[in-house]
């Protein structure tokens, strides 16, 4: 598989000499012949083995197998699914990249064992691999693109990254529609300032974000993202069940909105009407949000 695997390497080097992914298949089925279970350390859950120093070995063999053949290209692959557990027995060979995934922080950073967890996986790969680099679909695979200010944990996911030397950057995806300003501009604002400059204080970024958004909006609209934020956070802290697969259901939407539908209604007209007499795109920022939230009622509504 090696020597497979480095000639596909090579080859692909000819047309995209920069990287190339020697990450798993999604889904699970790996081998478990006795030499490939023979590299394998620990259970990643009860009956299915842990597989990064497996993945580890092989990603070493192709790098050495490659040689000089294609000088100055990366290599690359996830630690998620089965291989994301730090390899215990064997450390990666210089250029050689580990994207490490952490899925679905929103609602991990709720939860003690799972936040603990994740924690555990961002720092071990970070303390073994001299080059990794953070992935996170943060709200999860299946989003809705609903109001959110899951700020705290993705204040926590980027800073505990940014303390490791070995950290190479980060990926966030917040969400499938990249223009749901209006429901998660707050996060997409705080996600690039502390990628920029992860020694920023979040309180100062979000106030220097509701500030330059909404001007005499600022109050109600910050209000009514804490709002939501908190609603969520007692939801995901004591009812939530974390899924296996890394998708949302709709169990969180009706517990999370409803409570507050009435509070976050006057919130939007209190905002509605500090932007009556401001510029035209105060005002459409605000519209956008009102919009936003009349989203969220219909979603509601039909669960």
């Amino acid at each position: 598989v090696a020597r497979k695997m480095a000639e596909c390497a090579v080859e692909n080097y000819k047309e995209i000499p920069e990287a190339f992914s020697l990450a798993e298949n999604d889904g699970g089925g790996h081998c478990e012949c006795p030499n490939c279970r023979a590299l394998d350390v620990e259970e990643w859950q009860p009956g299915k083995p842990a597989l990064a120093d497996r993945l580890a070995v092989l990603a070493n063999r192709v790098k050495e197998t490659i040689g000089d053949r294609a000088p100055g290209m990366v290599l690359g692959y996830y630690g998620y699914h089965q291989g994301e557990l730090p390899s215990v027995k064997t450390k990666l060979a210089p250029g050689i990249i580990l994207g490490d995934v952490h899925n679905s922080y929103d609602l991990f950073y709720h939860q003690k064992e799972a936040r603990a967890y994740q924690l555990r996986i961002l720092k071990g790969w970070r303390e073994k691999c001299a080059q990794v680099y953070l992935i996170t679909y943060f709200h999860g695979m299946t989003w809705w693109s609903l109001p959110f200010s899951a700020t705290d944990a993705l204040t926590e996911l980027i800073k505990t990254a940014a303390q490791y030397p070995s950290s190479e950057g980060i990926y966030v995806g917040m969400t499938y529609r990249h223009d749901a300003f209006g429901t998660q501009g707050n996060e997409y604002y705080l996600a690039a300032a502390l990628m920029w400059d992860p020694r920023r204080s979040t309180e100062a970024i979000l106030a220097e974000y509701y500030e330059a958004a909404y001007g005499p909006a600022a109050a109600p609209i910050k209000e009514y993202f804490e709002r939501i934020g908190k609603s969520y956070g007692a939801w995901a802290g004591t009812q939530a069940k974390v899924a296996a697969d890394e998708c949302h259901d709709d169990s969180w939407v009706v517990p999370t909105y409803e409570p507050i539908s009435r509070r976050c209604d006057e919130l939007i007209q209190k905002a509605a009407a500090a932007a009556g007499d401001g510029d035209a795109a105060l005002q459409r920022r605000v519209k956008i949000v009102a919009d936003g939230w009349e989203w969220t009622k219909l979603q509601t509504d039909t669960i």
